[in-house]
């Protein structure tokens, strides 16, 4: 009914009625209500169908889901918390059984492994998993979503989500760009890796 509303208000360019309609979607957020507008975005770009409202409502669905629900599942850490570990890190230049390291030139961190990852992670890759292919990969490539490393794990963590769901023609990718440039995670189909098609 709402998508129903939003068109007639663009069709009869009612745009009082239209940003009264897309407040109240913004407003009512919610994990149910991002899955059901990012689903039904999606399909409409698919068959190219457009309404000036559009953009807004994604908008806000990636907003919601990049960083309002993840602040309420507490999935990552805080600025502080950030702090505290790489002081740690620094103390611990060796990784334990169930850590990982990542290497970055002469600078190494270490994360926990999957027995370390937060239950809030577990959901959030859950939610992610569920979502259009489009709208997982805006959301796992959002830089300011958290940290690197962070984010690289949540990637893992969406791809297992997906291939216990049937869905494993996705893999993630780490790359690595330099200095200036930083590093960076696509989420990319496996036979984009094939020797003709990778692009680095």
């Amino acid at each position: 009914m709402a998508v129903e509303l939003l068109d007639a208000a663009h069709e009869l360019e009612l745009d009082l009625l239209q940003h009264q309609l897309v407040r109240a979607i913004q407003q009512t957020m919610s994990q149910a209500s991002a899955m059901f507008w990012a689903e039904k975005l999606a399909e409409r770009k698919h068959h190219q169908i457009r309404g000036s409202w559009m953009d807004i409502v994604d908008h806000h669905v990636v907003h919601f889901l990049t960083r309002s629900l993840p602040d309420q599942l507490q999935v990552f850490r805080q600025p502080h918390q950030q702090q505290q570990q790489q002081q740690q890190q620094q103390q611990m230049p060796s990784a334990k059984d169930n850590e990982v390291v990542f290497k970055f030139g002469s600078y190494s961190t270490i994360v926990q492994s999957q027995t370390g990852i937060r239950p809030g992670m577990i959901e959030l890759a859950h939610v992610y998993a569920g979502l259009p292919l489009q709208y997982m990969k805006q959301c796992l490539e959002y830089n300011d979503l958290t940290d690197m490393v962070q984010r690289y794990h949540l990637a893992l963590q969406v791809i297992h989500c997906r291939e216990q769901m049937g869905k494993s023609e996705l893999m993630v990718v780490l790359r690595f760009q330099g200095k200036e440039e930083g590093s960076e995670i696509s989420i990319l189909k496996k036979q984009a890796l094939r020797a003709d098609h990778w692009k680095p």
